[in-house]
């Protein structure tokens, strides 16, 4: 499947696109996803959405992509186990949690439309935004072998449309 991978320069994203990237968008390429820029998505098969900028960014980027593709197309988004959480210490993650729920809804929602959505829910990841977190950390490449996966059962008619991934506690 040619796979879009946007936000692919580093972490998971670039993990992802070592992977299965046939194409890699982000700020650095001029696709801004604050700005909701235009792009063919239908040039792809699968579109990776892992950009993350500010509060509300990757949702309104996922609505984007969902009104401009065809049904056909898979769309994964990374989101996150955080969205569980219940206590944010401060605004910056009380709005982060926030948006990765308003995500998940979207996209049972979009599921719903005839959309095929795939939701990737990692907890923390090895990179620099986790680099001071002294717990157990998944590696980028956890998550890209889970977009793998994904892609894979995709191509077997088969929708998954959320997958938590975890370390071994």
């Amino acid at each position: 499947m040619k796979t879009l991978v946007i936000g692919f320069k580093t972490g998971i994203g670039r993990a992802i696109f070592k992977l299965v990237g046939d194409t890699g968008i982000s700020k650095s390429t001029g696709f801004d996803i604050d700005k909701n820029a235009t792009y063919n998505f239908n040039k792809y098969d699968c579109i990776v959405l892992n950009a993350y900028s500010n509060f509300m960014s990757q949702l309104k980027t996922m609505i984007n992509i969902l009104e401009h593709i065809d049904k056909n197309k898979l769309l994964i988004v990374v989101s996150s186990t955080s969205a569980k959480k219940t206590n944010p210490d401060n605004f910056y993650w009380l709005k982060y949690y926030v948006e990765k729920n308003a995500i998940n809804l979207a996209a049972q929602h979009a599921v719903s439309m005839g959309y095929s959505v795939s939701i990737i829910s990692p907890a923390t990841v090895d990179t620099y935004r986790n680099e001071n977190k002294k717990i157990s950390k998944l590696s980028p490449k956890n998550i890209a072998t889970s977009v793998k996966y994904i892609i894979s059962q995709f191509k077997k008619n088969i929708l998954v449309d959320f997958l938590e991934v975890r370390t071994k506690k």
